[in-house]
């Protein structure tokens, strides 16, 4: 059975092994190019185009990622949303005040909130609007600090998590993303595969290594910590993809 990538591959793919039934993930870029030369686009016409592909072999299977390493990504992702939507509203306070005169001033933490509010004073729709503000914006670094001890319990509960952050500038973010993304290591044959598995591509024809500011936007958004890990890679020990325990010592020093 021949499984696009999507929002519910995972669910159907870890479904159907787990039934008994043979699967395949297959690339939804590569399954769409051989799609699109079909004369009729509809769900009958592309089902019937999937299995076409699977029996020729005109597909590039892909690996699913452990629903322990979707959950894991998951709580980075509401993370990064959180602090997105507490950077939003400290430029809302910003924002808001400057129409009036009121520099809020550089700073993202309590003291900033604390300080629209006091500028705000005397103002009664201004200060009405930044106490609803606040109180949002309190409730989010709340919600922030909680995710925070999340990830460092479930750092604490890892041992190849703890070996990673052994790696100067590897805090519990990137140890969690790398480890997420990565999954299962066997899949890669040599070390050079794993940049770019990571959204890390080739600079020029045939260049010596990975350029380290170039990464595909199509890459994971929590791996986006990766960008320099090729030329990291090269200051510290090479990176193994079969030591002790099979998982990968992965010395690596990305920037949080």
């Amino acid at each position: 059975m021949g499984l696009e990538t999507g929002a519910t591959s995972p669910w159907l793919y870890h479904s159907l092994v787990s039934s008994g039934l043979p699967a395949v993930l297959m690339d939804a870029r590569h399954a769409h190019a051989a799609l699109s030369m079909r004369p009729s686009k509809s769900d009958r016409s592309d089902a019937r185009g999937l299995a076409e592909i699977l029996c020729m072999g005109w597909y590039r299977e892909v690996t699913a990622k452990s629903f322990s390493s979707h959950e894991r990504l998951a709580r980075l992702a509401t993370r990064r949303r959180l602090v997105a939507i507490r950077a939003d509203l400290d430029a809302q306070l910003r924002g808001l005040l400057k129409t009036f005169g009121l520099i809020l001033g550089p700073g993202n933490t309590d003291a900033l909130v604390r300080r629209a509010e006091t500028l705000a004073e005397g103002q009664p729709v201004i200060s009405g609007l930044v106490t609803r503000l606040a109180e949002v914006r309190r409730h989010v670094v709340t919600q922030v600090a909680a995710l925070d001890r999340d990830i460092r319990r479930l750092v604490r509960s890892e041992p190849t998590l703890k070996r990673f952050m052994t790696v100067p500038g590897v805090g519990p973010i990137t140890a969690v993303a790398f480890l997420s993304t990565i999954d299962e290591p066997t899949r890669f044959k040599h070390a050079r595969d794993v940049g770019p598995d990571l959204g890390l591509t080739p600079r020029g024809p045939n260049p010596p290594r990975l350029a380290p500011d170039h990464i595909e936007k199509r890459s994971e958004p929590a791996l986006q910590i990766a960008r320099r890990v090729n030329d990291i890679r090269h200051r510290h020990l090479p990176l193994t993809s079969q030591p002790a325990g099979g998982v990968l010592t992965a010395p690596l020093k990305m920037p949080r």
